[in-house]
């Protein structure tokens, strides 16, 4: 009977010991699968983007008093950060993809094209890529059968409407912001807000989408059609579509919570600066 125990306790451990394997395993896939497909960087620079998105709408309209703008970037600072952003996408990763479908999927990140497409990529998010682009843009727009396959790329990685969300979070911070300052210690309502700023950028879509054009076409301005061919295919595989999909919808809960996390934080702040003041 003590050998039975013994055996059944050793076997418990065994399992135990090779589910946590397999844990481990499939955490450092996902992890480089994240890294070969650019989301590990593309990610890193959301923080960034939300206060460069904000500066840009305080120079255009100075509306809000400088304490409070500043205030504004110490509460992104708190509740836009990459690797809390980075963890969400890990885990929200993890529970939907199977092992075998982030093998698939890196296995072809770490292939030719993989690679070469990838690279493409890095390269034409440079210093001078954005100068570089808008001088060659009448060149870019005027290959029509690029023009389409990049606007085919734009609905499937939903791009632009990835743009647009950014965009809407970013006025919705700095809405706060503002009415924060002009009514102080009164709740800032940002559903009803984010219905009617949505309408507003909704307006700048064909710009935006035309923006996420051009970079896709310089991007991808180097590579053979046949292979963006084949890279197209890959990306409507139904695989890559759930992971899509997925990035997708982790991204925007996690800056839905970043944006009340920011509101509550300046909200403090301000209300400390008028009990000091």
């Amino acid at each position: 009977m003590v050998f039975m125990h013994i055996r059944t306790f050793v076997g418990f451990v065994c399992l135990f010991l090779s589910a946590s394997l397999m844990a481990s395993e499939n955490s450092d896939a996902i992890n480089e699968l994240m890294d070969k497909s650019g989301l590990t960087e593309q990610v890193a620079s959301i923080p960034l983007s939300m206060k460069q998105g904000m500066s840009m709408a305080q120079g255009q309209s100075q509306a809000i008093p400088d304490p409070v703008f500043q205030a504004m970037l110490r509460s992104a600072d708190g509740a836009f950060v990459a690797e809390d952003i980075l963890q969400s996408l890990r885990e929200a990763l993890a529970a939907s993809l199977t092992p075998a479908q982030v093998d698939e999927l890196l296995d072809w990140y770490n292939s030719p094209l993989g690679i070469e497409i990838t690279e493409a990529e890095k390269a034409a998010t440079g210093g001078d890529a954005q100068q570089e682009m808008m001088a060659q843009a009448k060149k870019l727009l005027g290959d029509q059968q690029r023009v389409k396959f990049a606007s085919r790329l734009d609905k499937l990685f939903g791009a632009t409407d990835m743009v647009m969300d950014l965009q809407q979070y970013t006025s919705m911070a700095v809405f706060s912001a503002i009415m924060m300052t002009q009514q102080p210690g009164i709740a800032v309502d940002l559903s009803a807000f984010g219905e009617q700023i949505s309408q507003q950028i909704e307006a700048s879509r064909p710009m935006v989408e035309q923006g996420i054009l051009l970079s896709l076409l310089h991007s991808y301005q180097g590579i053979e059609m046949d292979k963006l061919n084949a890279y197209e295919d890959f990306l409507q595989e139904p695989g890559t579509r759930q992971f899509n999909g997925v990035v997708m919808g982790s991204l925007n809960r996690s800056l839905e919570q970043g944006i009340e996390a920011f509101a509550r934080n300046l909200a403090e702040l301000i209300e400390s600066n008028i009990q000091q003041s």
